[in-house]
């Protein structure tokens, strides 16, 4: 009889945390699509894009994105240029409207130094994002490395759609 009594006490436990977890996954309806613009500098080089972001499930996105790069060599005067485009999938904590984000995809590159190549690059991030459920700015910042001169920090300021 003890073992049942147990057993049942378990059993409420488990699923009344799953109740809590289900009610609040009802009150929060996802992150909405946003676009943004993203710059990512180490002075020397950087990049700036223009991202567009769409919920694929609750905590999880697809960002695309377009934008140019550029290097300074100081002791060779030159420098490089790079225009590219990115895809990444990015995963949210669960949470209000302060979240953690880790996203991780691929840029291909069309990279002038000397001489002019495409690149195929991965791309990285890590960062913390303010977005709102019901609209206006998302604003992000993190390390990471997305396009061909574009690290390590970031720093990302839009409008939720």
């Amino acid at each position: 009889m003890k073992i049942h009594i147990y057993i049942l006490t378990i059993l409420l436990l488990f699923f009344s945390g799953r109740t809590e977890a289900q009610q609040a996954d009802s009150l929060n309806p996802g992150v909405p699509s946003s676009l943004y613009l993203d710059i990512s500098t180490a002075l020397l080089m950087g990049n700036a894009s223009i991202n567009y972001e769409i919920p694929l499930q609750n905590n999880t996105l697809l960002r695309v994105g377009f934008g140019p790069g550029y290097i300074v060599e100081l002791f060779e005067s030159r420098g490089g240029t790079s225009l590219g485009l990115l895809a990444m999938v990015n995963f949210l904590t669960s949470g209000s409207a302060y979240r953690f984000e880790f996203g991780i995809g691929g840029s291909v590159n069309r990279v002038e130094k000397r001489t002019t190549e495409w690149k195929a690059l991965p791309a990285i991030v890590i960062g913390y994002r303010y977005q709102s459920y019901s609209g206006g700015f998302v604003f992000r910042i993190g390390l990471g490395y997305t396009f061909s001169f574009g690290f390590p920090l970031y720093v990302s300021v839009g409008l939720t759609l």
